[in-house]
């Protein structure tokens, strides 16, 4: 089964609501980047708040993957490296794919006509055979927020966020917390 990826709908309610019936949940702050190895257990990893920066998805298999929140520093270059990083946590390349959503890096101060080609260029150099995806609504508006399944291959987006998300996800649950450590 492939990524399925959901944007502002029904479905992307049902996979926050999903997300919030597990124990296994983990909201990832500004700066940080969750990953679930264990497809054993249901976990589910959000973000939100991401007004200014990079949201990442990260998904290697059923069961398998990343979330990550980069705060937003204009440099393509910082968030590839933070890209290669969340790769490597879950297990390295080939990942299925890359789904880059962000929130006013999109439209702001950062020249999108410079950042998100060069963002993509980078990626693509680093993982030739990866799909990547950058993902906008329908309105072309940014998005803030971000709830993935990564047993039940899912990822819903929201331009904010439905509600909260705090749980209680453990190392014992197959699931890390880590920080990008660098911008």
């Amino acid at each position: 089964m492939a990524l399925e990826i959901f944007v502002e709908n029904l479905s992307a309610r049902k996979v926050y609501d999903g997300g919030l019936s597990l124990n296994a949940r983990l909201e990832v702050g500004m700066g940080g980047y969750a990953v679930a190895i264990d497809g054993e257990k249901p976990t589910a990893l959000g973000t939100c708040g991401a007004g200014p920066c990079q949201i990442i998805v990260v998904h290697k298999k059923a069961g398998c993957g990343a979330l990550g929140h980069y705060a937003a520093d204009g440099k393509p270059a910082s968030v590839a490296k933070g890209v290669q990083a969340m790769v490597a946590r879950v297990g390295g390349a080939p990942v299925e794919a890359i789904v880059l959503a962000a929130g006013v890096i999109d439209k702001s101060e950062f020249d999108t006509e410079e950042y998100k080609p060069a963002l993509l260029k980078q990626l693509g150099a680093l993982f030739p055979t990866i799909h990547i995806v950058w993902q906008l609504t329908s309105k072309n508006e940014p998005l803030g927020a971000c709830y993935y399944l990564p047993g039940k291959e899912q990822v819903g987006f929201f331009t904010e966020a439905p509600g909260g998300f705090t749980g209680m996800a453990k190392p014992k649950d197959g699931v890390m917390l880590y920080s990008f450590g660098f911008s």
